[in-house]
This record gives structure tokens, sequence and C-alpha cells, in this order.
């Protein structure tokens, strides 16, 4: 587990209990977002795309109802949620790498995780996780310019 100085925490793991079934264990209040490893290319990443929810929320701009799934939009530089869900959010079954702002929510869950990594053992998907999101480029600036654009859309 890596918890980030602004008190984010990344870590990788797998759930008994299945993906779903941890996600509804995060009040309203908590972000807490589950991702296929496969389609983020670093820590990085993910914390562009937490900070560009958390703007879209303070500016009023948010195209879903949650943090957490604003994030997943982000983070896939999706605008449709089915579709960030398909190329971003956890598979059943699979490892996932899951992100959250609150430490309540992970103490809650955390006992339903199993075979955890820490951020700095996770294996990010790099370039190939770009393909697979249908960014073009090689580096975290692309992600942020995806991301930037898919905001504006």
């Amino acid at each position: 587990m890596r918890t980030l100085s602004s008190g984010l925490i990344v870590i990788e793991a797998e759930s008994a209990s299945g993906a779903k079934e941890l996600l509804g264990k995060a009040s309203s209040k908590e972000t807490l977002q589950l991702f296929d490893p496969k389609s983020v290319f670093s820590i990085e990443h993910l914390m562009l795309a937490y900070e560009n929810a958390t703007i879209a929320f303070k500016n009023h701009t948010n195209r879903s109802r949650s943090k957490s799934t604003e994030m997943l939009l982000f983070a896939s530089a999706q605008r449709q949620i089915s579709e960030a869900i398909r190329l971003s959010g956890a598979k059943e079954g699979s490892r996932f790498i899951l992100f959250t702002d609150s430490g309540k929510a992970l103490k809650r869950i955390y006992p339903l995780l199993i075979n955890k990594k820490p951020a700095s053992e996770i294996e990010y998907g790099g370039i190939s996780a770009m393909k697979r999101l249908g960014i073009e480029g090689s580096e975290l600036a692309d992600i942020a310019q995806a991301i930037a654009i898919s905001g504006l859309q």
C-alpha cells in the first residue's frame, strides 16, 4: 500500500468477493475506484484523473454523480461511462488497481483483498495502456492532453 503525500492510497490486489461488492463499500463522500492495470499508464496517470475529477466537481462540470465514476471517465479519456468501464474498469476475477482518498474506506475493504501489492510493485500498462485507450504517444503528457480534451468535449 502506498499513501501518497496528498493522502491518496494506491494498491494492487484481487478480491474474493468481487469488484462490485468492494465498490459498494464506499460512501458517497469517498472516492474509491478499481482499475484494470492494463489500462493504467502510471501512478501519475491516476493522479491526473483524480485531480481532473476533483476540479470537475468543484466547477460543477462533472458528467457523473460520483467522483469515483468521474475519475474513471478521465482515466479512460472517455465521455461514456459504459465505454470507460469497458476500457479501464476492473474485470471480475482479475487483479485490479485500487485507488482511494479515504483511509476509512480502505479499512472497511482491506480484509476483503487478497494478494495485495504496494504501489511501488505495481506493473502498470505503460505504452500498451495508451494504445488500449486509443491515445497516441508514449509519455504522460500525451495522457494529460487526452484527459484534458475529454473534459472539454
